[in-house]
């Protein structure tokens, strides 16, 4: 978050530490909105005043010793309430710091314990942060006035008008009382706002109209018409809600034809390669398998997966011959296709 960025949400800011001081209890009963006292400089002269307002007067109260001292009890107790209290600012003020320096970021946060404050007080309490935001973090220059009024005249097209509105005056009470401080200049500052939007521009016309008088017109009182005017004008108020989705409509229709186009090209891709796996696969289909390897070989019946010669039935019976021989013990035992054994060539 720059410079810029940090004054304009420094309301914010100071609103809600503000509350959560406030929303902090002590068990004496109050609370720790005296941590939201303005300081000042360490070389002003209620200075040390100042220091001692934001500082709780709680201080842990000594616990008596002796049973036979008076209100030994009514002592007792206060002490142990003083112990809780202290404990109790200590957290509150932790908590504090925290959510202060996470807003104003490490840098900040290292620079402010260098600080007039920190140096002051030889350490950098809550306090002593605060007093540093607040004078150091959210002191307006030039260069911060320009930051800011460039950013006040930024129309988020994305948010509705009463949004972009309080951006708006948000940024203008940012750079108050330096600089856009008459009603015209906060008037021709929301002109450059509504740059570009003519839908906001016709209804900052109307208000014109309606309010002559340039001494008569006001920030607050052109916003006001101008809000009335966008919500109660039904096309108006189609064009604001819609102003936007008008560029994210033809954005979608880009987008869409793209897709479509896409989608198109995927399922060409897919139909080639379905046919080129249809192709493939008749290919396949016409490529002859391999007959499968055989185990066994029997003279009469060649190579098999069944028997061999001293299994077969035939060359085993009584009286069988092969091409008009009789079968041998040699022409059984063999076991090598088409040799040719005692004259008779065995089946391939």
């Amino acid at each position: 978050m720059n410079h810029a960025e940090l004054i304009v949400g420094s309301k914010e800011l100071l609103e809600t530490l503000s509350r959560t001081a406030a929303s902090l209890i002590k068990s004496d009963g109050n609370t720790c909105i005296h941590l939201m006292h303005d300081i000042g400089f360490t070389e002003d002269e209620e200075y040390e005043n100042n220091l001692e307002i934001a500082k709780s007067d709680a201080k842990v109260v000594q616990m008596p010793t002796k049973l036979d001292e008076p209100l030994f009890k009514e002592r007792c107790y206060m002490a142990q309430l003083s112990i809780k209290v202290v404990a109790e600012l200590r957290q509150a003020e932790a908590q504090l710091f925290a959510l202060l320096a996470g807003r104003m970021g490490p840098s900040n946060v290292l620079l402010s314990a260098s600080s007039e404050w920190a140096k002051e007080n030889n350490q950098h309490t809550f306090i002593e942060l605060l007093a540093y935001y607040r004078n150091n973090v959210l002191a307006v220059n030039p260069t911060n006035i320009k930051a800011i009024k460039a950013a006040a005249s930024i129309y988020d097209r994305s948010k509705s008008f009463d949004e972009n509105a309080a951006t708006f005056v948000l940024h203008v009470s940012a750079i108050q009382p330096y600089d856009v401080t008459t009603q015209y200049q906060k008037i021709e500052l929301l002109k450059t706002l509504l740059n570009g939007m003519p839908m906001q521009q016709r209804a900052f016309d109307h208000y014109c109209q309606a309010t002559p008088k340039f001494n008569k017109q006001t920030l607050e009182g052109a916003i006001k018409f101008m809000s009335r005017e966008l919500k109660n004008n039904s096309s108006d108020h189609f064009e604001q809600v819609s102003s936007t989705n008008s560029i994210q409509h033809e954005e979608m229709m880009e987008m869409n034809a793209m897709l479509i186009q896409n989608q198109a090209l995927q399922e060409a891709r897919i139909n080639q390669l379905t046919a080129a796996m249809n192709v493939n696969t008749a290919a396949m289909a016409s490529v002859p398998r391999p007959k499968p390897p055989t185990t066994k070989y029997c003279h009469l019946h060649g190579s098999n997966n069944t028997h061999d010669g001293t299994e077969c039935k035939k060359m085993g019976s009584t009286g069988f011959t092969m091409k008009g021989k009789a079968v041998t013990q040699a022409m059984i035992n063999n076991r090598v296709p088409g040799a040719v054994v005692d004259g008779v060539a065995g089946k391939m």
